[in-house]
């Protein structure tokens, strides 16, 4: 695998692969799975240009990427990557008349997606004014 390596060199580098894959499992958890090609691809990115991601999250409907060390050229790729993410759904990954929409946290997703989410809130919120009713009885 590494023949030009001593042990002690190859641990160290399964070690440093095995920590990558478990911050980018914890990463791929702050988003949804359609955003999942850009992280992975933010992560391709940084190993390329040897930066550290510090922190992959979603704000107000962008894909937001942290590392350490970054230089112009990196830079570029990972606001392309952030930008891009605004017209992707979040959600499925469909490109196809994304809508940035939300009361309190923004959302880009795809119109078949908006519509699950909407139904998924006014069910949580039949439920939440049913609970109060029955509260109120006992």
């Amino acid at each position: 695998m590494y023949p030009s390596l001593d042990r002690k060199e190859k641990v160290g580098l399964v070690s440093e692969q095995a920590d990558l894959e478990l911050r980018l499992k914890d990463d791929l958890e702050n988003v949804g799975k359609g955003w999942e090609p850009l992280v992975r691809a933010a992560y391709n990115i940084s190993i390329l240009f040897g930066a550290e991601i510090i922190q992959v999250k979603e704000k107000f409907g962008f894909l937001r990427i942290y590392t350490r060390d970054r230089n112009p050229a990196m830079e570029s790729f990972l606001g392309h990557l952030e930008n891009l993410s605004g017209q992707i759904c979040e959600y499925c990954g469909s490109g196809e008349g994304v809508i940035r929409d939300g009361k309190y946290w923004l959302k880009s997703l795809c119109p078949p997606c908006h519509v699950i989410k909407r139904t998924r809130e006014e069910q949580t919120a039949e439920e939440a004014k049913a609970y109060k009713k029955t509260d109120k009885l006992l």
